[in-house]
């Protein structure tokens, strides 16, 4: 049952058959020391035990919301499917087999009180896991820590962002509800790839005033059995074609695509 307080975060969890990490990204999220928040988990038909656990879990917390998908139709459905449930002033993914610090949510609360950022990009640590699931090596991904209120400045912050890369993530960011609702932001099923990239580019095409925050706070698994780094992937070409096309179309749309942006884009990849 929800509550009938209004929340300041809203965070969608995606959840399929990760039984193995599933409770400790809920718990990151229980843990956290700002406590005004809402989450909600879309279960998008698990086959293991993930729904079990999520169903348990939110017995102790009433500020769990759980959903599920009538078909397994992918993460961008998913997605959506939590985005009809948000109530919160900001919302924020977190993605079922990865997890968070527990004083992120406050620190970007104090940030976001003081300069209501049309969005707030943090930074994250990437893990590696290897085949017995043991942490082989780690890498902190840093952000400039800087408050942006020009259009057109933010504009060119993206392929800086994405050189990180830390723009097309949504995992990494708390958007402002009220301006995903009016643009109607949301994440392209017709996408099998960069449906992540393809949300930020449409979100950003509207911001105004941006926030980076450098607190790697984001700790992002990457495993020897799904990750796209650690073995051939038939779509490797096809999703940075697909985000060089993209960003050209919307630099191009926002006059902003002059030789040397057009050189830093291809560079990118």
């Amino acid at each position: 049952m929800m509550s009938s307080i209004i929340p300041f975060f809203s965070i969608i969890m995606p959840v399929y058959n990760s039984e193995k990490y599933v409770g400790k990204a809920i718990n990151s999220i229980l843990k956290q020391s700002f406590r005004d928040f809402e989450l909600i988990i879309v279960d998008d038909g698990s086959s293991d035990s993930s729904k079990e656990i999520c169903g348990e879990l939110a017995l102790t917390d009433h500020r769990i919301i759980l959903k599920e998908t009538k078909y397994r139709d992918g993460v961008a459905n998913v997605r959506n499917e939590g985005l009809k449930w948000v109530r919160g002033e900001y919302v924020t993914f977190v993605d079922s087999d990865d997890f968070i610090d527990n004083d992120i949510f406050e620190l970007a609360y104090i940030k976001i009180k003081s300069y209501r950022p049309d969005v707030l990009k943090y930074a994250c640590i990437e893990e590696y896991y290897n085949e017995f699931e043991h942490i082989s090596g780690t890498k902190d991904i840093h952000l400039t820590e800087q408050y942006l209120e020009d259009q057109k400045a933010i504009r060119q912050k993206i392929i800086e962002l994405e050189k990180l890369p830390l723009f097309g993530y949504v995992w990494n960011a708390f958007y402002c509800t009220k301006v995903l609702k009016e643009y109607g932001v949301q994440f392209d099923t017709e996408l099998s790839v960069s449906e992540d990239f393809n949300f930020n580019l449409l979100f950003f095409n509207n911001v105004k005033k941006l926030y980076c925050l450098d607190k790697c706070a984001y700790h992002y698994a990457k495993r020897m059995n799904n990750s796209l780094s650690t073995k051939k992937n038939e779509d490797y070409y096809k999703i940075h074609f697909l985000k060089i096309k993209s960003l050209l179309e919307y630099y191009e749309k926002w006059n902003l695509l002059d030789n040397c942006t057009e050189q830093r884009i291809f560079w990118l990849y």
